[in-house]
């Protein structure tokens, strides 16, 4: 048998899938994640029915399956922004944190695409804060 190389560290592990995931397709190939374990009211959903698929034609990489990963994590986010939006709420900006964010530029850049292009200010000691949605 052959070696094989040591694992990453974890921190290097997400930093290269979160970079990965930047370099997706703008539709994430037409892959899709549900990520819901649970049942989530803003989703119409009763259960959790946790589920990863593609088309037949979908472009399966990994830039693009971190993409839907990324994305399947902000949807419920973006659908509670839509209803405010219908609400007549205007977001002008958003401020984050989490390890979300730790990776420059990368969960800024989603989450600003969920929020509609709402603009989104990360600190630099962003990702040593709470959990995402905390």
């Amino acid at each position: 048998m052959g070696s094989f190389a040591p694992a990453p560290e974890p921190e290097a592990l997400y930093d290269t899938l979160f970079r990965a995931a930047a370099e997706g397709d703008a539709d994430c190939g037409g892959l899709l994640s549900v990520n819901y374990l649970a049942g989530e009211e803003l989703a119409g959903l009763a259960r959790g029915r946790p589920l990863f698929t593609r088309a037949p034609d979908a472009r399966l990489t990994l830039a693009n399956f971190m993409c839907a990963q990324l994305a399947s994590a902000l949807c419920t986010l973006a659908l509670g922004l839509r209803d405010l939006a219908a609400g007549g709420v205007k977001i002008e900006r958003l401020t984050a944190h989490g390890g979300f964010f730790k990776t420059p530029g990368v969960g800024q850049r989603m989450l600003s695409a969920a929020a509609g292009g709402t603009p989104v200010t990360v600190a630099d000691t962003a990702g040593e804060g709470g959990a995402y949605g905390m």
